[in-house]
């Protein structure tokens, strides 16, 4: 377990930026994992040997190169197994050493919405580092339920929503029921379309899925794993299921599903307003901005008013940091450039953000609709207008230019997950938001990796470093006992705001860091950076426990 473990954090850490389509959050790149680790006891793996092993038979994909696929059947309710079932599509990439098969590595998708093709195929490959883990593991991923070839989410045109949620002010409370109404019809063409499939989408049903693709490809060992953005919903619900069939799991951009929906979103959009800050130090310092030297919250205020395509672009690749092509130097010159009334710079960002363009319109739909039966179904639908009206507008006070976000009811087209997505939900949440119980469990034991990624900017560097550019803090694994060690801040809060506060800034220190898990188990989760999704220079929460050495959280 040590060594899986191991090499799956030493590979992640060679990379300054993890991109990935994910719109849960409009975050591209990650900067914070958990590692969890679940060393097997006596006993364990003769009772997994006991399962039955599904068959997969495995073939060139075909539209994914130097990748084998195969179709796993599973129920469509895990309750009720007799009601049908649905192929899940599977792609390995074979180990290189032929000794080393069947030793596999499993890639959880995110988003929700990504599945093999974002992990497998182009320049994915290459970011998910699939030849390096090639060299131990036969690299597994797939299509999540009603994802790409896993039986897609279908929708009828006909019911796409029309009512939207304004994007410069709160709805009135007539807006907000008017755009309910059409979510609901829009979800009801859905299910029409696609059965009973589109209420069993969970992060629980995702969940029984990854143990049956467990006991398919290694029924007598535990899960070896890396999930990021919305899988790491997936890997704690199957953490909470089948925590001793969990051998090395790492959680990257945590998703916080211990809180309420609107606190979820509202800490995303002061993620965004944090991000959009570091953005605004970084092009006041680096004269390769071009905008360096001007207001630039003036300057993307200019540019929403003549191209409001620039409101929901922005923000979707804010947490790229100084990335040259998807960064802040290509916002900076997009927003030079639209102030000039050029959009070449425009248009490129936006051709690369577009998160659904299948021909099919009824598949293309589909994504809009699996992503809200996603989200709803582990938050719930939203319903209370005044409660929700009065976060948002203490929310627009703090975050004025990012408060639409918090609103949102389009999320395939804003990338953006938003409260108005769920309104007009029909059910209520099949996994609601709850604290992880996994905890104190002698087969659990709970790491942190803490990084300062290379589009953390100088002046917020903890440690010292003088470029952006370079991870300036070396990544450690530390074993480590949770404790309320809150994540980076940018202002504090009136106590009266019902926005989260955000902490002073802590550090977590101890005297002894080990890569191995040989420390204090933990009692509980506390997710890093706020909103679910690692922005740039997030931290991990928890304090640090080193076995048998003193610890401090300061």
């Amino acid at each position: 377990m040590t060594d899986d473990l191991a090499v799956v954090s030493a590979t992640r850490q060679r990379t300054g930026y993890l991109r990935e389509t994910s719109i849960m959050l409009g975050c591209r790149f990650t900067s914070v994992a958990m590692i969890l680790a679940a060393p097997f006891v006596l006993g364990i793996g003769a009772a997994l040997a006991q399962a039955a092993k599904p068959e997969l038979t495995w073939a060139p994909c075909g539209d994914i190169p130097d990748t084998e696929c195969a179709g796993l059947p599973v129920p469509i309710d895990y309750a009720r197994p007799g009601d049908g079932t649905i192929t899940l599509r599977l792609a390995r990439a074979p180990a290189v050493d032929a000794a080393k098969r069947g030793l596999v590595l499993l890639l959880l998708p995110g988003g929700p919405g990504v599945g093999i093709t974002e992990i497998m195929g182009g320049e994915m490959r290459s970011a998910q580092h699939v030849a390096e883990f090639q060299r131990q593991y036969d690299v597994v991923t797939f299509d999540p339920r009603g994802i790409g070839k896993s039986s897609p989410i279908k929708c009828d045109p006909a019911t796409a929503p029309t009512a939207e949620m304004p994007m410069d002010r709160t709805p009135t409370q007539a807006e907000f029921e008017a755009v309910a109404r059409a979510n609901a019809a829009f979800i009801e063409g859905c299910a029409k379309a696609s059965g009973a499939l589109l209420w069993h989408l969970s992060a629980t049903d995702t969940a029984q899925d990854i143990e049956r693709i467990r006991q398919a490809l290694s029924p007598n060992d535990g899960i070896v794993s890396y999930a990021a953005s919305y899988g790491s919903a997936y890997a704690a619900a199957y953490l909470e299921a089948y925590p001793q069939k969990v051998k090395a799991l790492i959680l990257d951009g945590v998703v916080d599903h211990s809180v309420d929906f609107a606190t979820f979103i509202t800490r995303n959009v002061m993620s965004v307003q944090d991000a959009f800050e570091r953005f605004a130090e970084w092009c006041a310092q680096e004269a390769r901005c071009k905008l360096h030297g001007k207001d630039l919250g003036a300057a993307f205020d200019a540019a929403i008013a003549r191209e409001p395509r620039t409101r929901t672009l922005l923000p979707q690749l804010l947490a790229a940091g100084d990335h040259p092509e998807l960064g802040w130097p290509a916002l900076a010159r997009m927003l030079a450039e639209v102030g000039r009334g050029e959009t070449e710079m425009l248009k490129k960002l936006a051709a690369t953000a577009t998160l659904s363009s299948a021909d099919d319109p009824w598949l293309r739909l589909g994504k809009d609709g699996l992503f809200r039966a996603v989200i709803c179904a582990d938050y719930g639908p939203q319903r209370d207008y005044t409660r929700l009206a009065a976060t948002a507008d203490a929310l627009a006070k703090a975050a004025p230019r990012f408060a639409w976000k918090f609103w949102d009811s389009s999320p395939m087209a804003h990338a953006s997950a938003g409260i108005g997505g769920c309104a007009g939900w029909p059910r209520d949440a099949a996994n609601p938001p709850h604290q992880l119980k996994v905890g104190p469990h002698r087969n659990v034991r709970w790491q942190t990796r803490r990084t300062i990624r290379r589009h953390r900017s100088p002046a917020r560097s903890r440690c010292g470093c003088r470029s952006p550019r370079r991870d300036c803090c070396s990544p450690t694994l530390t074993v480590i006992k949770a404790c309320p060690c809150p994540s980076v801040p940018t202002r504090p809060r009136r106590a009266s705001s019902p926005i989260p506060a955000r902490h002073p800034r802590r550090r977590c220190a101890a005297n002894e860091e080990s890569r191995t898990p040989d420390a204090a188990q933990s009692d509980g989760v506390n997710s890093g950076r706020a909103g679910g999704g690692a922005k740039p220079g997030g931290v991990t929460a928890g304090a640090c426990a080193g076995r048998g050495g003193r610890a401090s959280c300061d």
